[in-house]
C-alpha cells in the first residue's frame, strides 16, 4: 500500500520565511487561478494540510511583508494553511488545516477568483467578495458593509487631510484589515462562517492591524495627535458601535 507521503503533491518547505517553489499541477505561476484549495505534504510538518494558489501580492500582505513565493517573477503560488492561518512554518498541522489523501482538490470556488486573494485596497470586495458568501446586510452582523467597506474608503476621503506617515498608516491598515479575513472564504473554512463569526474575526484583527500592519510600517501609536483626531472622527461619525469594539480590542492589547 502507498504511504499517504507518496499519493500527496510533494512542496518544499519555507526557508527563511520565504515561500517554496512547489509542483505547479493545479497552480500555474502565471496564470493561477486563485483560489484552488489542494491537499498538500509540505515538508517540515508532520501532516498533510491545505495550500491555496494565491498571488504574490496578496502573500506578501497577509504575511505583513515577510513572505513571498522564491521566484519573483511568478503571479501565483502555493501557500500553506498553517502560515496563512497561524504563521507557522513548521511542526503541528492544526485541525483546521490538516486534510488526508481522500480530500479532494477544492476548485469549485463560487466567487471570482480574485476575490480568493486580493491586494488589499479594493474596497469593493467586501461588497462583490465577503458579503456575498456571507450575506450579513440584514442581521445585526452586518460588519461587512456597515464598517469595513466604509472603512476602506476612509482612505480616499482623508488622506489629504493627514501626514505623509497618517495617511500611509491608513493605506496599510485598510489592505490589513481587507486581508485578515481573505481565509474565512477558502472551501475548507467557509462551511462552519457565520456572520457572528465575521464580525468577531474581524473585530479581533483590528488591534494588530492598527498596531503592527505590515513590515516598518508605522503603528497607530506613532501617529501624531492630529491625524488621530482626523482618523478618529473619520470612523467615528459613521460607526461608533464598531469603532468602539475594535478600539477595546486595542486597549487589550496594551495590557
Amino acid at each position: 500500500m502507498e504511504s499517504l507521503a507518496a499519493t500527496l503533491t510533494a512542496v518544499t518547505v519555507i526557508v527563511l520565511a520565504t515561500l517554496s517553489a512547489v509542483d505547479t499541477s493545479g497552480c500555474d505561476r502565471d496564470t493561477g487561478p486563485g483560489g484552488v484549495s489542494m491537499c498538500l505534504q509540505f515538508k517540515g510538518y508532520d501532516g498533510p494540510q491545505w495550500g491555496a494558489c494565491l498571488t504574490t501580492i496578496y502573500v506578501d500582505r497577509i504575511s505583513r511583508g515577510k513572505h513571498q513565493c522564491i521566484e519573483n517573477s511568478s503571479t501565483y503560488c502555493w501557500y500553506q494553511c498553517m502560515i496563512e492561518t497561524h504563521d507557522e512554518a513548521d511542526g503541528n498541522v492544526t485541525a483546521d488545516c490538516a486534510c488526508d489523501a481522500f480530500s479532494s482538490t477544492e476548485t469549485n470556488t463560487t466567487l471570482n477568483h480574485t476575490c480568493y486573494s486580493p491586494p488589499g485596497d479594493v474596497c469593493s470586495w467586501y461588497r462583490d467578495c465577503l458579503e456575498r458568501k456571507f450575506p450579513c446586510r440584514e442581521s445585526s452582523d452586518n460588519y461587512a458593509i456597515a464598517y469595513a467597506e466604509n472603512m476602506c474608503n476612509l482612505y480616499g476621503q482623508q488622506k489629504d487631510e493627514l501626514s505623509s506617515q497618517g495617511a500611509y498608516w491608513l493605506d496599510v491598515v485598510r489592505k490589513c484589515l481587507q486581508v485578515v479575513l481573505v481565509p474565512l472564504l477558502r472551501p475548507f473554512e467557509s462551511g462552519h462562517v457565520t456572520c457572528d463569526t465575521v464580525r468577531k474575526h474581524a473585530l479581533k484583527s483590528h488591534a494588530s492591524c492598527y498596531t503592527d500592519p505590515y513590515l516598518q510600517a508605522p503603528s497607530i501609536c506613532d501617529l501624531s495627535a492630529s491625524d488621530l483626531w482626523t482618523v478618529f472622527w473619520g470612523v467615528r461619525g459613521r460607526f461608533t458601535s464598531y469603532f468602539v469594539e475594535s478600539l477595546y480590542g486595542l486597549i487589550q492589547v496594551g495590557t
